[in-house]
Formats: C-alpha cells, structure tokens, sequence
C-alpha cells in the first residue's frame, strides 16, 4: 500500500500512527455478498494476465465500478485517454475482459459497468459510521482516510478487528437489500 509520505510523519495524540485498510475492498465486498471466492491479490493477477501496471488496472476497476451502463463504460474510456496517466482503450477493455477471466463472478452477476461502485460505497460509508460508532464506546482515536482507519499504532489489532467486524454487520443488514435492486 502506498502511502502519502506526510502521513508516515502523522502523529495521533503524539504518538505514531498504522493504517489498517480493506484490501480489494469492493471486489472482497462482491464476492462476500454473492458469496464467491476472490482470488488471492485479485489486482497482482489481473495486472500479471495483461502485462499492465496494477496502479492502472486498480484506475480502471474504479471506472469500470462506477459507470452505470455501457454509455457509462465508453466515457470512462473517453476520459481514461485524455488523463494524465493515459490508459488506452484497448486497455481498458482488456482490462475488463481480465478482470472477468480472473474473477467469473463478476461476469456470472454483471457486476462491472452496472453502478454496483455506488452501492458499495454506501456499504463503506456505513461501515465507517459504525466505526466511529465503536471508537466513540472504547474511547479510541481513529481518522478515515479512504477504506483504512488510521489509529495510534498501540491500537492497530483492535481497530483491525473492529474494522472486519463492523463492515460484517453491515453487510449482515444491508446486503440482500442490494442485491434485490438489481
């Protein structure tokens, strides 16, 4: 995981800080939803089967998450050619087509290019309300910084722990709720 470098000189109350995180979190968040297996680092193996950089690929799974349709896709294509950093459309769609060879599922539910990003966000939008929930009853410190919770590194296992936990009570509640508006 990178990190921002002035957030390796952070301090919580003065003292250093760790920065426990979901790894792959919206694919970890699909396939315990429809209850599939994820391939171990699902970014490593779609990076490895295109021969393009993983920062790319992770680029291009957020578009590809958040486009609600074909219409959707095809603009963040557009927009991917004229970034920065730019990623063809060729790419992309190898991209795509990679991410559904190494992960099934998600062509088996059409979960790419079909605004499932939104619903997801809302699920880590609920478990960070539920983290905050549980720092404020144990009376520890946490900052959300994306789909991490950084926490005084005295704190990480707790947090950890809570972090797994609360995003499981989450999925407990909201999940078949989901999947029902599809």
């Amino acid at each position: 995981n990178k990190r921002v470098p002035i957030r390796k000189k952070t301090l919580l109350d003065g003292e250093p800080i760790a920065e426990p995180d979901f790894t792959a979190n919206h694919l970890t968040l699909l396939s315990m939803i429809f209850d599939r297996p994820l391939p171990e680092s699902p970014y490593d193996r779609v990076a490895e089967d295109t021969g393009l950089p993983k920062d790319i690929v992770k680029t291009v799974l957020v578009r590809l998450m958040g486009a609600q349709n074909e219409q959707g896709y095809n603009q963040a294509k557009y927009s991917l050619e004229r970034a920065k950093n730019k990623v063809t459309r060729t790419q992309v769609n190898s991209i795509r087509e990679s991410f559904y060879r190494c992960i099934p599922f998600l062509k088996e539910y059409d979960l790419l290019c079909t605004g499932w990003g939104g619903r997801l966000q809302f699920i880590e939008g609920e478990t960070a309300l539920a983290m905050f929930e549980w720092a404020t009853e144990t009376n520890t410190p946490i900052l959300n910084v994306h789909d991490s919770f950084a926490c005084k590194k005295k704190d990480e296992e707790r947090v950890t722990e809570a972090m797994y936990a609360k995003r499981e009570e989450v999925l407990n509640t909201c999940a078949e709720r989901l999947v029902k508006t599809t």
